[in-house]
């Protein structure tokens, strides 16, 4: 119980340091962005933040970096990925909860047993310190970019925008008769890029095996798996290490 009492005393003191995100609202990409450098210059003896891709398709005038923040260095791992559906605002403002409060927690333990070692090996008794807490905590920063832009009045084409930003003009293996549907009635641009993955590509009930095939359905899954900079960044990244240590792969 001491120990849980020192720790809480500690985490109290740095919350104020720690206590970067605004809950109240939803935050921008740049918002985010800008929030998670912070937390890790504040925090770098428990918190790593590095770049594992970026969104960049040649046509496309912008582009984000997609990063990867790391908590801890157990070996046993989990790692959540947040945002792949850019509409879906809730997805990354939990992982930014988690990723601060995590932060929070492990800068108290790393300062409490820095000070003294009173109670040696009583951390194990607490799981949260012995695992490695990974974050994507947005997967598909230009598609949340566009959720944030003003709509027309009466309209709801950006903030319901759901997938990623690729342009129709970059879209390869499309009919003829495909491309122009997209001409005359637009709606093509981006990649669902929770159906871009490897496992079960463009599989499961019938009518979304048609509809995935067309890149004007929110669930278009794209050319063939992994065609997405978003996609191949969190399959490459989860896909490394050749001895994977993931306790649990976790999409939120």
């Amino acid at each position: 119980m001491r120990v849980i009492w020192i720790l809480c005393a500690i985490s109290a003191a740095q919350s104020h340091d720690l206590k970067i995100i605004n809950s109240k609202r939803y935050l921008t990409i740049d918002e985010m962005y800008k929030a998670l450098k912070i937390l890790a210059a504040r925090a770098p003896g428990s918190v790593e933040m590095k770049s594992i891709g970026n969104t960049y398709i040649k046509g496309k005038t912008f582009q984000h970096e997609i990063y990867l923040i790391t908590i801890g260095n157990k070996k046993i791992q989990f790692i959540f990925d947040c945002g792949i559906h850019a509409r879906e605002w809730i997805s990354p403002a939990t992982c930014l909860y988690l990723i601060q409060r995590l932060i929070q927690n492990f800068e108290a333990n790393r300062l409490y047993l820095e000070g003294t070692s009173e109670f040696p090996g009583r951390r194990k008794k607490v799981s949260l310190f012995n695992y490695q807490w990974q974050f994507v905590p947005m997967v598909n920063p230009d598609g949340y970019m566009t959720t944030h832009q003003k709509d027309l009045e009466g309209e709801d084409i950006h903030r319901l925008h759901r997938k990623n930003r690729r342009p129709r003009q970059a879209m390869s293996n499309l009919s003829k008769k495909m491309k122009e549907h997209c001409e005359d009635e637009g709606g093509c641009e981006g990649v669902d890029l929770n159906r871009n993955f490897l496992a079960g590509w463009g599989k499961g009930h019938k009518d979304f095996e048609v509809d995935s095939k067309k890149p004007w359905t929110s669930v278009y899954k794209g050319s063939h798996p992994i065609s997405e900079p978003e996609s191949k960044a969190l399959h490459d990244h989860i896909n490394k290490k050749k001895k994977k240590n993931y306790s649990a792969l976790i999409p939120l």
